[in-house]
């Protein structure tokens, strides 16, 4: 089966059929300024990429269109520390994000094409 979500203590990063799920304590929410619960359509999603901290653990970062990331992983509310046993989940999950957000960019773009273009043609027809 798939790795859809990273966890830690205190968040949860679930990647569903309609966008990105962050789960988190309400502590951890009140730091970030966010809700506990937040999802993030998949329209809104621009990549996901995953950091290592000081002391090896992954942060799993997803960018979102119109927001700028914060310097630090720790004050940006699109980020989930993974545990300790999931450094090979959080690589995972980051490209399961970008591959979702690649694919539904193929499709935007094919969908704004004339169908009638010789571009659309394969060859040998």
């Amino acid at each position: 089966m798939s790795v859809t979500s990273v966890n830690s203590r205190h968040a949860r990063l679930d990647v569903q059929l309609d966008g990105i799920r962050i789960s988190r304590s309400p502590s951890d929410a009140a730091r970030r300024d966010t809700e506990p619960v937040e999802l993030v359509a998949w329209d809104d999603v621009t990549g996901a990429s995953v950091e290592r901290t000081a002391k090896g653990r992954a942060v799993v970062r997803i960018g979102v269109r119109g927001v700028q990331a914060p310097a630090d992983h720790r004050d940006d509310r699109y980020a989930v520390k993974a545990g300790s046993d999931q450094t090979d989940d959080a690589d995972v999950v980051a490209a399961l994000v970008n591959d979702e957000v690649a694919t539904r960019n193929r499709w935007r773009d094919l969908a704004g094409r004339d169908p009638s273009s010789a571009d659309d043609v394969p060859a040998g027809i």
